[in-house]
């Protein structure tokens, strides 16, 4: 082999590396049989512009065919056994040693066509020529793909990791706001049944019930971080039945919940804090005629969920204290970008949930 067709070898290489990276990266929407077709042929034209002088002294028109059609051939017959390889799931060395062969066999098929037709005349030394240039740009094939593989594998790799510690800091996240039960109110529900076993078995009975439903309940997070509207509103009517035992008539509420709606999910223990809040806030000054309305239905395909209580007005300025937040948290943990969640007292107060998304399959 002389020196000018080293150099032109390297130069080859070089021009088939370059030729597989640009169109990997400009044209990887088109699929890949086309995409190769297309890179060969641009590399076929190119060749025969630029290489005509140095390999074979012909005319570009002659030497055209020669540079298309041995790409060409040793392409198609490399994707053929591409394909099969894969649907046999052969392992990766022995499929790289295969598509190499493929592509010098391919080649070799293009060369012999050259020379039935006449296009062109290839002699033992040309064909150990042509040959190891394919050879090289296999190597180059390889070396791109390895390269970029591991580039993918380490974003991945990074991804995931990035991914899992998302994951457990929202599991965390949530863990926290399941977890924080009011302390006051579990110490005035008990200071009650304590009261109430003194005078009255049967109410007793019916708060400790009450109050084991409800814990049982914030205890469930753990199985998903979703329930049905249909269990919340049980749970609230838990919630409510413990402190209407402790308000007794000066106490009244009312759930309204559309049968529509009952069997969509919504994230679990969600309305508990905006009850809780009435209770803490808005009946504190309050002895009688305390009131509570909770309103869940569907309008405009979205889940719409209303709770209203005639105590204090939010303030003008409202900071959300615990429950508020704990709401909102936990809107925009499990459903980011499909609520709203919004305060008011025009007309008459009232928190308002809304969920964009209606969702009657258990997915976390």
């Amino acid at each position: 082999m002389e020196i000018d067709q080293i150099i032109v070898l390297i130069i080859l290489f070089a021009m088939s590396f370059f030729g597989y990276w640009f169109f990997q990266r400009r044209f990887e929407n088109i699929p890949a049989w086309p995409r190769y077709n297309l890179m060969f042929l641009s590399f076929g034209i190119v060749g025969a512009l630029i290489f005509t002088p140095f390999i074979y002294p012909y005319s570009v028109w002659k030497n055209l065919p020669v540079f298309t059609v041995i790409p060409f051939c040793a392409f198609n017959l490399f994707f053929v056994v591409n394909n099969f390889i894969v649907q046999r799931r052969i392992r990766i060395v022995a499929k790289e040693i295969v598509e190499i062969f493929a592509m010098l066999i391919g080649a070799y098929i293009g060369m012999t066509l050259i020379n039935i037709l006449h296009i062109g005349i290839f002699n033992e030394d040309d064909m150990t020529v042509i040959l190891f240039t394919v050879f090289l740009f296999s190597i180059a094939r390889i070396l791109f793909n390895y390269s970029r593989l591991e580039r993918v594998v380490s974003k991945n790799q990074e991804e995931l990791k990035d991914s899992k510690i998302r994951e457990l800091q929202t599991k965390q996240q949530l863990e926290i706001l399941y977890a924080k039960i009011n302390p006051h109110f579990l110490y005035n529900s008990l200071n009650s049944i304590a009261g109430l076993a003194m005078v009255d078995g049967e109410k007793t009975k019916e708060m400790t019930i009450a109050l084991s439903k409800l814990l049982r309940y914030s205890l469930n997070y753990s199985e998903s971080n979703f329930a049905t509207l249909d269990e919340e509103a049980e749970m609230i009517q838990t919630y409510l039945e413990v402190e209407k035992i402790r308000f007794g008539e000066n106490l009244h509420y009312e759930i309204n919940l559309s049968d529509e709606v009952k069997q969509y999910f919504i994230p679990r223990f969600l309305l508990q804090p905006i009850v809780e809040n009435c209770f803490k806030h808005a009946f504190k000054d309050s002895e009688n005629n305390n009131f509570i309305s909770v309103n869940i239905g569907i309008v405009e395909n979205e889940i719409l969920i209303t709770i209203h209580d005639n105590g204090i007005p939010f303030p003008d300025k409202l900071i959300p204290g615990y429950g508020f937040r704990n709401v909102s948290d936990k809107l925009q943990l499990l459903l980011p970008g499909k609520h709203e969640f919004q305060v008011s007292n025009k007309s008459q107060k009232q928190v308002k949930i809304v969920i964009k998304e209606l969702n009657n399959e258990l997915s976390a």
